[in-house]
């Protein structure tokens, strides 16, 4: 199941983005979540099995899902911005991940993303925070 993390207590950078047109505004946080979670790939790619490489190739930061994955996704709000980090759309991503009954698990996700959340986080924070700083958002 997919973690949500959901940032709260930056009130003022909240309203600073708000002043900017709608458009700018999801573009910038868009753009500021995609490089935050360029570590996040990496480290993903770096733990993730190399049986034939095509696991790790396929582990990507985006904004768009798979038909499968868009089908069972539920957005909270419209306005919201995401972005999704983890492998593309390969039947047997998740069976890595968690292992079955036939195979034991070789976790590459959740290895990166608890040594990496909380650089993550810094990095939207300060990025938001230089961003508005320079545009006098």
């Amino acid at each position: 199941m997919a973690e949500i993390v959901k940032v709260e207590g930056l009130k003022e950078l909240q309203e600073r983005l708000k002043a900017l047109p709608d458009r700018v505004s999801k573009d910038v946080l868009r753009e500021v979540l995609l490089t935050a979670a360029r570590p996040l790939v990496g480290a993903m790619r770096a733990g993730a099995p190399k049986h034939s490489g095509d696991l790790a190739d396929s582990i990507t930061a985006g904004s768009r899902l798979s038909s499968r994955q868009a089908s069972l996704h539920r957005q909270t709000d419209k306005n919201d911005v995401e972005i999704f980090v983890g492998p593309g759309p390969l039947s047997y991503a998740h069976i890595v991940e968690f292992g079955s009954k036939y195979q034991q698990s070789k976790p590459y996700v959740r290895p990166a993303w608890d040594s990496g959340k909380g650089a993550l986080l810094e990095s939207i924070k300060s990025s938001l925070t230089d961003i508005l700083i320079r545009h006098g958002g």
